[in-house]
């Protein structure tokens, strides 16, 4: 960055997931998710239509899409959807087979003169061999919109684009996305890192610096404060990133929709195998699996009893 100017990040965050999972756990589990919130999508306005995947069949509407086949299910998820319910279907799946890194900043010089830049420190990079650098450039009259740097077909992909032109919303005006593309095992190692880290979306950025620097560009923001550690590479590399302004970070969709959505889904799809298996007498195995403490089944024990004139210690039968 230019001295004297600084860059303003909109979002930080999980742009896209597909995740898998076994026959075993289809019935109840991953595929149901799915089915739920292609469900919400074609409530949301969304049309509904068929998904067909490296040999499942499902369903698609919106930014969901879920589909099943004999040896197992996958779900699909993109935008603030994946955002929102990516950790669900990480708890939900055995396997994460793709997952997008994504931060979206408001360049202080403009997203096609920040192109520019970047183009120029590829050019610099691969001095006498640009014809056979992995990059690709995309460019309409105004200028470069994109660029794309590796092989679609690795498990590390790296693009920085013009998000405002390539959404066509008033939101992103004027903004850069820089995404990272993780597939393989790349993908499900990272999805469990982030998922087991409250400041995650730190993670994501100071990921997507490093492969920006790797890559052989400048990062287009700034870190402060401090100390975020992660993986690249086999190499645990230190990042200085003010927590402080990144952890507010969050889509600008971030309301309680999706805690309503959640909870719903719960209700259709958990609440009644939990209430045949409390009926059958394993309501204690319930909890454990839920995760639930030990103090609050206690708690609500003791208000059951008193509400029934029983005692304040009586215990889940």
């Amino acid at each position: 960055m230019s001295p004297g100017k600084t860059d303003t990040i909109l979002e930080v965050g999980i742009d896209y997931i597909t995740a898998t999972t076994t026959q075993r756990r289809t019935a109840t589990s991953l595929d149901a998710f799915g089915s739920y919130l292609v469900d919400t999508q074609i409530v949301e306005g969304h049309k509904e239509r068929g998904a067909k995947l490296r040999g499942y069949w499902g369903r698609a509407a919106g930014h969901a899409a879920y589909g099943r086949r004999q040896d197992g299910a996958y779900v699909r998820l993109s935008g603030a959807l994946a955002d929102e319910h990516w950790s669900q279907c990480l708890q939900l799946a055995e396997n994460v087979s793709r997952l997008d890194l994504a931060v979206t900043y408001l360049p202080a010089s403009g997203p096609t003169r920040e192109l520019c830049n970047l183009i120029k420190q590829l050019r610099k990079k691969y001095t006498g061999r640009w014809e056979k650098a992995p990059v690709k450039v995309f460019s309409n009259l105004a200028g470069p919109e994109a660029l794309a740097l590796g092989s679609r077909q690795s498990n590390r992909f790296l693009r920085i684009y013009d998000k405002g032109r390539e959404s066509g919303d008033a939101y992103f005006a004027n903004s850069l996305r820089a995404e990272a593309e993780l597939k393989s095992e790349t993908a499900w190692s990272m999805a469990q890192r982030l998922d087991s880290d409250e400041n995650y979306r730190v993670q994501i950025g100071a990921y997507l610096a490093k492969f920006i620097s790797i890559k052989g560009m400048c990062v287009p923001w700034s870190f402060k404060t401090s100390q975020a550690s992660l993986a690249f590479a086999g190499q645990s590399t230190s990042f200085m990133i003010n927590s402080g302004s990144w952890d507010q970070l969050l889509p600008r969709t971030n309301d309680l929709s999706h805690v309503l959505k959640a909870t719903a889904w719960m209700a259709i799809q958990v609440r009644p195998s939990c209430a045949r298996l409390v009926d059958a007498g394993f309501r204690q195995e319930v909890l454990e699996a839920l995760g639930l403490p030990d103090e609050w089944s206690m708690d609500q024990a003791a208000e059951r009893g008193t509400s029934r004139g029983g005692s304040k210690t009586k215990e889940f039968s």
